[in-house]
């Protein structure tokens, strides 16, 4: 696994994350609740596109992104369900041995009040081992209260909350199987399935071996 390889594969499947989500919000039965939450999240959060995410990841000399520093963010595919809308915040240095990736999600909902509703997160952080020693020396993800350090608040955040107990270690030993870590977290193991055909599924093989999620490992054998 090169380092070159490990970033292009980065590159290839967070294009096809915003691909998808893009897809996938112009399809009927995208319901009014979604489409009223993505809009009030693009008035206080810059969507970061396809297009403008191309030209930003790293490739070739190019090796490292820090989306926070830009104030653009990556809208991932709506979770129907609740309905809530993941946005994500990325940095990833592949200059560093190993890589450094942190994915900054939060989970953004509306939730009803007296004015009829307001906007309301809650965020994780899921990152690459912190050093090759010390208490966060493996992949894991922590809650967060805000896309940064010296960035707003998530709304709703608590300041109470600890963001950096409990550290919840994760299923991953590379950037490419910690971005799936964070895909299963929040869609669950059959979002594996719609990635059959997939030009990428060769490639990701590699990078996914060892891992202990079943949907992946049938996934490579079925393929």
């Amino acid at each position: 696994m090169s380092a070159k390889e490990e970033q292009n594969l980065f590159r290839a499947v967070l294009l096809w994350m915003v691909g998808r989500e893009e897809r996938r919000r112009r399809l009927p039965g995208y319901g009014d609740a979604l489409g009223q939450l993505r809009r009030e999240l693009a008035d206080r959060y810059v969507v970061c596109d396809s297009a403008t995410l191309e030209t930003l990841l790293p490739r070739d000399h190019r090796t490292e992104l820090d989306l926070s520093a830009s104030k653009r963010f990556i809208f991932l595919e709506a979770l129907e369900r609740a309905p809530m809308i993941p946005v994500m915040s990325v940095y990833c240095n592949f200059v560093s041995t190993p890589s450094v990736v942190r994915l900054r999600t939060a989970l953004f909902l509306l939730t009803p009040n007296d004015l009829g509703h307001k906007v309301q997160a809650v965020g994780y952080r899921f990152e690459t081992p912190e050093g090759p020693q010390g208490r966060h020396s493996y992949h894991h993800a922590q809650p967060i209260r805000a896309f940064d350090a010296a960035g707003s608040e998530l709304p709703g955040a608590q300041s109470w909350l600890p963001t950096t107990d409990p550290t919840f270690a994760l299923d991953a030993d590379n950037p490419i199987s910690l971005i799936f870590c964070m895909l299963v977290s929040l869609y669950g193991a059959d979002y594996m399935k719609s990635m059959v055909g997939l030009k990428l599924i060769p490639r990701l093989r590699q990078y996914l071996d060892g891992t202990g999620l079943p949907s992946l490992r049938a996934r490579r054998d079925a393929t």
